[in-house]
């Protein structure tokens, strides 16, 4: 059974553990012309990629995992507190009230303290550089035109991982035009494996967030409406059953401000116009690619697609930051009715 698109993003208590390789191995087989540029590309860049790729998606869940906690953790002490005003001569709704807000305390310590957030960014800006440099690397333009290319390649490489920018250094123009096979293979390859890709990734992800927007309007509007009708209910009842009532109201409202929280979390509206935008602005690269003469290899063109991949990582990297707002304190429970 499928996700509602509203919890497709929800985190996991395990930690993700597969990743998938900038280049995948059909690719050989292809894309005969580009076989060697492809293995050198698979011991060369594939484990450093791997890697960076798995720590990003362990950060991103752990860090979604502890603000989904803390948010539903928020939800609960409301209902507690009320339980407490339901039930004053108890002791035990008083008890899991303290108990859980110090936990919650703690932990909203220790998410500030194991910084995942700064982690995830930091391992998902290498691994998307490492891709662009596996499709700079198969373009054979650029720093990758000389005959050193696979040894400016593990330059590359190893400041990625350092968490530096790519060694970059003069250009150096080949001794020869590619040949046209080889050229007319990266062509096809390149706007099958990194522009058709990309935008097929970008498109999925703009409807995803776009259902899963609506999604969380339809629920938080339900939940509002539902502690709308208790406050209706309180009025005509009275005793325990008022204060009943009057503590599911105050629930359905908790929950209505963790559905918002968790849209925040995400960013669900602020993301479907990124990746909105940023298929657009690939698409019109992928026009003027399949424009270019496929027995040569256009650099600037080559740029001009790794520029929107740059520039949506940007925007998603601030959308991201700002998400990492802490979580607003919880509620304070209803007065005890006595």
């Amino acid at each position: 059974m499928r996700r509602p698109a509203m919890l497709v993003r929800f985190p996991s208590w395990r930690a993700p553990r597969r990743s998938s390789p900038p280049i995948i191995p059909e690719a050989v087989t292809d894309y005969p012309e580009l076989a060697d540029d492809i293995s050198t590309v698979d011991q060369v860049v594939t484990p450093a990629f791997r890697d960076a790729d798995l720590a990003a998606l362990r950060h991103q869940n752990r860090y979604r995992r502890q603000q989904v906690i803390i948010i539903v953790g928020s939800a609960l002490l409301t209902g507690l507190g009320g339980l407490q005003a339901v039930f004053p001569g108890e002791k035990w709704p008083g008890l899991l009230l303290a108990l859980l807000g110090a936990l919650l305390a703690v932990l909203s310590n220790a998410v500030n303290e194991l910084s995942a957030l700064e982690n995830f960014m930091t391992e998902r800006v290498k691994a998307e550089r490492l891709r662009s440099a596996c499709f700079r690397f198969l373009s054979a333009t650029g720093r990758y035109a000389g005959a050193d290319r696979v040894s400016v390649l593990r330059r590359a490489v190893l400041s990625i991982r350092a968490g530096e920018e790519p060694w970059t250094g003069p250009r150096t123009d080949r001794t020869a035009e590619a040949a046209a096979d080889r050229a007319r293979a990266f062509h096809r390859l390149y706007l099958r494996l990194r522009i058709d890709d990309q935008l097929r990734f970008y498109q999925d992800r703009r409807r995803e967030y776009a259902h899963a927007h609506r999604q969380a309007v339809v629920l938080r509007t339900a939940l509002l409406l539902g502690a709308a009708a208790a406050g209706v209910i309180t009025q005509s009842t009275a005793g325990t059953p008022r204060a009943a009532w009057a503590v599911a109201g105050a629930l359905l409202a908790a929950l209505a401000a963790a559905v918002t929280a968790f849209e925040t979390l995400v960013g669900f509206p602020q993301l479907e116009k990124v990746y909105g935008d940023a298929a657009r602005n690939l698409e019109e690269a992928k026009v003027d690619w399949e424009d270019v003469d496929p027995e040569t290899v256009p650099e600037q063109e080559v740029e001009r697609v790794e520029d929107v991949f740059r520039s949506e990582r940007g925007q998603w990297g601030q959308l991201v930051v700002k998400s990492a707002a802490p979580a607003p304190p919880p509620a304070k429970p209803p007065p005890v009715v006595g």
